[in-house]
């Protein structure tokens, strides 16, 4: 059974581990909505609370990154116990680890607001005082200015690409700011994932089973089925959810993920 146990969730990426890791995520996810409505009625999902949010995505994509002996900013050894600090710098612990800190400060902040509808500016700043020591230290290391450079030029002219063709057509996709978080994670995503397998093929791969199969299949599909998936998604969410704050918070759930690897991936790549 312990070896089942190793080899189902220690040993990377399977389907078996990715589809338990999306069921808790999710179930958690929306369990915190419920509470939220619940405890906190003056909570407004809405723009705030998406900016709130995105500090704590960057500490856990700056976080994963300590783990990796090869970009030469490694100071954790990873470990399987929950007991070490290495267990909360990989998958799942580092999961866990932050939402812990995002609930722990979220709470910090509504008590520490006179006025608590505006939480937001306690978290924000909380946010980024957790990145911030790890966000200068791992800066610092950069070595492959260049590729970090063609890599987000790259995901700035897709994005603007897709911006003048939603214009051009009319389409109000834009016009809404979590629908363009949505495609700049996903275009962030990609881009750092083909970018550091073009660059770094003999070092780095891609880890997510579907991910993989598609990438060594057709490269080039991986993106057109990542945008194509937003757009669907977005159409869906849109008929189907009527409430706008259920609308942002299904929609921030896409870009959290996209934002967590895409940025690990910008940054890996950049400290080879």
């Amino acid at each position: 059974m312990e070896h089942i146990l190793n080899s189902v969730f220690l040993n990377g990426y399977n389907l078996i581990n990715s589809t338990i890791y999306t069921l808790v995520v999710c179930i958690g996810y929306f369990w915190f909505y419920k509470i939220i409505k619940w405890k906190f009625p003056f909570i407004v999902i809405n723009k705030h609370f998406v900016y709130s949010v995105i500090p704590f995505v960057c500490l856990g994509s700056l976080l994963r990154i300590l783990e990796q002996e090869y970009t030469g900013v490694w100071l954790i050894t990873p470990s399987n116990s929950p007991l070490d600090l290495g267990f909360y710098s990989h998958t799942p612990g580092w999961l866990l680890l932050i939402a812990f800190l995002f609930i722990f400060f979220f709470m910090l902040s509504v008590y520490l607001s006179k006025n608590k509808s505006k939480y937001y500016n306690w978290l924000i700043f909380f946010g980024i005082s957790l990145c911030l020591p790890l966000f200068i230290y791992e800066i610092i290391h950069i070595k492959n200015i260049l590729v970090l450079m063609i890599t987000i030029f790259t995901i700035i002219l897709i994005f603007f690409i897709f911006s003048w063709i939603f214009n051009r057509l009319n389409i109000k996709i834009f016009n809404q700011l979590e629908n363009k978080l949505l495609f700049l994670s996903q275009i962030t995503d990609f881009s750092a994932t083909l970018s550091g397998m073009f660059f770094f093929s003999n070092l780095l791969y891609e880890q997510h089973p579907i991910s993989r199969v598609v990438i060594s299949f057709f490269p080039i599909l991986y993106p057109i089925i990542k945008i194509f998936f937003i757009l669907v998604f977005i159409i869906v969410v849109d008929r189907l959810i009527k409430e706008s704050e259920e609308r942002t918070y299904i929609k921030l759930l896409i870009i959290i993920l996209g934002f967590l690897t895409g940025l690990r991936d910008l940054l890996t790549i950049s400290l080879l």
